[in-house]
């Protein structure tokens, strides 16, 4: 008796079944060319993200806010770290200073890391110039050359989690040469180049010195490059300002297209010296 219970349970799944298919082939049937292929076509599968890695929010200029950042640094980078949580809760920004227009310090320090360190993060602020003692700007002329001793100086955690670069010139010669890996790293681009493909810097100079016009600094799609072979990916760009997370630590890199971010902006003086570009 149990046994033909269990044949008659069987044979009514099997019509259910049977009757789910052929609603679901006469849907398809009856759709439009285009509908049908959707309907039959399976979901793409996104890759395995790999272990420690993280969903980011994409776009994230909505998530954009100014509080002590040139522009829209604050929000970006509170957003990054909502969606990826930091390590150390560390960062090192060099190339820090108050807004060019307010000299008096009345609104004090404008960096990409004011804020955090108003809401409780460690960190070292650096700069070639000099600033009154309670910001804790440690005066060092930073290049390729001692970036990493300057750090090991300062006792930089090796799991730090931001380094901000803003020297106004030799940035990608620094990035290049920076043994330490955080999460994400802030550069600033040279914004006066209208394609991703214009891959270029200044040349290594380790006495330059910014002079106002539109020699300075490097592409977009330069620091793309060194960013790619560093294990890094492009998650937004401002025109002041490009963001690198590390690409172990991102697992949805497609949702973040390096020419979908480039910003042009045409500003500052043309360069009279007509100096060489190098090419990356």
């Amino acid at each position: 008796q149990f046994a033909h219970l269990d044949g008659l349970h069987r044979e009514r799944i099997r019509q259910q079944h049977d009757a789910r298919n052929v609603m679901a082939l006469g849907a398809i049937a009856s759709a439009s060319p285009s509908e049908a292929a959707a309907a039959s076509t399976p979901d793409p599968v996104r890759p395995k993200a790999a272990p420690g890695a993280f969903r980011l929010r994409s776009p994230l200029k909505p998530h954009g806010f100014k509080v002590f950042s040139q522009t829209d640094e604050d929000g970006i980078i509170e957003a990054i770290f909502q969606d990826i949580p930091p390590r150390s809760r560390h960062f090192v920004e060099f190339g820090v200073g108050p807004n060019w227009l307010d000299k008096t310090y009345s609104k004090g320090l404008e960096g990409n890391c004011v804020l955090l360190r108003e809401r409780g993060w460690k960190g070292l602020f650096m700069d070639g110039g000099s600033h009154p003692a309670h910001f804790d700007v440690k005066r060092e002329f930073i290049t390729c050359l001692n970036i990493n001793g300057l750090l090991r100086k300062y006792d930089v955690p090796e799991d730090v989690d931001i380094v901000s670069i803003d020297v106004d010139g030799q940035d990608l010669w620094i990035w290049m040469a920076l043994d330490f890996r955080p999460t994400l790293i802030i550069i600033e681009m040279n914004p006066n180049f209208t394609t991703i493909d214009q891959s270029a810097t200044v040349a290594f100079d380790m006495n330059f010195r910014w002079d106002g016009t539109k020699y300075y600094g490097a592409t977009l799609g330069a620091l793309c490059k060194l960013g790619a072979d560093k294990g890094y990916k492009l998650v937004y760009a401002n025109g002041v300002n490009a963001f690198f997370v590390r690409s172990d630590k991102l697992a949805n890199p497609e949702d973040f297209r390096d020419e979908e971010m480039l910003v042009f902006v045409d500003q500052h003086g043309y360069d009279h010296l007509r100096r060489a570009w190098v090419t990356i």
